[in-house]
């Protein structure tokens, strides 16, 4: 069965994700010819950079195309886990460049500063509006904005600082500066991609605290709700202060649902769950067994109406 409302609802979510992958693809590809013309390295952690970002804009148009809570988790943090590990191997690489070259840097200069500097500005631009909209870790702490900002525009300072100084025709200091800042840069994101990384460890794992008894809540439930159902009942850590749990509820009739439903998200919050996500379900009028799980109540309501639902 398939809902058409909670798909159009997910189109500008698509729309803007898909926007800004057919921005950072090309962007990348630009700098990386700019970075081979002008031979700065801190122009060479931006474009891995932007090539990273862009895996991640791609991550989130597929997080799109899914309805469940559950799965878009999933994807989100096997989809970010993997740009992450390629974002650290691309600073690995950088660092060691910049090591190699470190020595030797001031037998060289910095080719067409003023096309560093336009690209700098348009990174800046482009990266502000993904720091914005994509996906960095899945709590929203103090601690974890500053290394979202950090993640996404400190190798866009860098290329910015290092093109404004060459245009001030600080030619020797930039020979120097380049590969250090190169090198300050890969640290500053491979700590935030970190960081980052190990914010989502606890949903890669599943992982559920102890102290959430499942077994328990459920036999509550059933003393609670008597009239009620709960099954497929998912939960899921989302950090280290952020508790999942979805679940589908069956009740006997719409009545019924309008009366209990607040009651019910809010026994089940109560127990632990920081975040509750339930699917309501009705009875048809022939009754099913308790362990069936039924249609969905969009199909529900399409039906009370006499309007067509969608298989």
């Amino acid at each position: 069965m398939y809902c058409w409302q909670c798909y159009l609802s997910r189109i500008p979510h698509i729309f803007k994700d898909s926007c800004l992958t057919l921005i950072l693809t090309p962007l990348a590809f630009a700098e990386l010819f700019i970075y081979l013309n002008v031979h700065s390295l801190a122009m060479r952690v931006a474009v891995c950079h932007t090539f990273v970002v862009a895996l991640l804009a791609i991550g989130n148009v597929w997080k799109e195309t899914y309805s469940d809570q559950l799965s878009k988790i999933r994807i989100t943090t096997l989809w970010f886990s993997m740009s992450m590990i390629c974002m650290l191997g691309f600073c690995v690489v950088n660092v060691i460049h910049s090591l190699q070259l470190f020595i030797h840097r001031h037998h060289f200069d910095i080719h067409s500063p003023f096309a560093m500097l336009i690209t700098g500005t348009v990174d800046v631009a482009v990266k502000m509006f993904a720091a914005a909209f994509l996906d960095f870790s899945s709590t929203a702490s103090k601690r974890m904005l500053a290394c979202r900002f950090s993640f996404y525009l400190s190798p866009s300072a860098t290329v910015l600082t290092i093109a404004t100084l060459r245009l001030m025709d600080y030619k020797q200091l930039v020979a120097w500066l380049d590969p250090f800042a190169a090198i300050c840069t890969c640290a500053t994101v491979a700590i935030t991609s970190t960081l980052a990384t190990t914010n989502y460890l606890t949903v890669l794992l599943m992982a559920v605290p102890k102290q959430f008894a499942l077994t328990e809540i459920c036999s509550q439930f059933e003393t609670n709700f008597p009239q009620e159902n709960l099954h497929h009942v998912r939960v899921w850590a989302d950090g280290n202060h952020i508790l999942n749990l979805s679940a589908h509820v069956r009740f006997r009739g719409f009545k019924s649902y309008a009366e209990r439903f607040e009651s019910i998200k809010a026994f089940l919050a109560g127990h632990g769950a920081t975040k509750v996500f339930l699917q309501p379900e009705f009875e048809k009028d022939e009754g099913t067994p308790n362990g069936d799980c039924l249609f969905r109540a969009d199909k529900f309501l399409q039906l009370q109406d006499n309007r067509p639902a969608e298989a």
